[in-house]
């Protein structure tokens, strides 16, 4: 499902990415490959881009066969292979000692978190996170609307 306030701006983002689409657009592509299939997504550029390309992107699903069975995974592009790799590690990091903006440790939120470098098409770089969480099935959909993931996955 696509949400857009009008069938030309839907028709741009969900065509065949064979041109001036968001498909067509590597670091949303790339963002999507790394979330695979979920039921539900969110994707969200870089705040504080200027201009018209985006420095990262950053994408969160929900996958599962059903509620109770759901991987909470969150992907955000980095600029080459270091830069992600960096990142995974200030990540991980945050994910085991760190907290939200409410003080609300990343370790009681989310559980069973793996955190790993993915290369998608076209050598674009993304760190993917996946999780599961017993406080909410749409975790990382509100994290991503309250500003949290994009504190997670802050450059380093």
């Amino acid at each position: 499902m696509v949400h857009a306030p009008d069938a030309a701006l839907a028709d741009a983002i969900t065509a065949d990415g064979k041109g001036g689409t968001l498909a067509a657009e590597p670091e949303f592509r790339a963002s999507t490959e790394c979330l695979g299939k979920p039921l539900a997504a969110l994707l969200l550029t870089d705040p504080t881009a200027s201009g018209e390309k985006a420095t990262y992107v950053l994408a969160a699903g929900v996958a599962g066969p059903d509620a109770a069975h759901l991987t909470q995974t969150a992907c955000r592009t980095a600029g080459s292979k270091t830069a992600a790799e960096d990142l995974a590690k200030a990540v991980r990091d945050r994910l085991r000692t760190g907290r939200t903006a409410t003080a609300v440790p990343w370790s009681d939120l989310l559980t069973q978190t793996k955190v790993d470098v993915v290369t998608g098409s076209g050598s674009t770089h993304a760190v993917r996170l996946t999780a599961t969480s017993q406080k909410s099935p749409r975790l990382v959909l509100d994290m991503t609307r309250n500003r949290d993931l994009s504190s997670l996955f802050a450059s380093p």
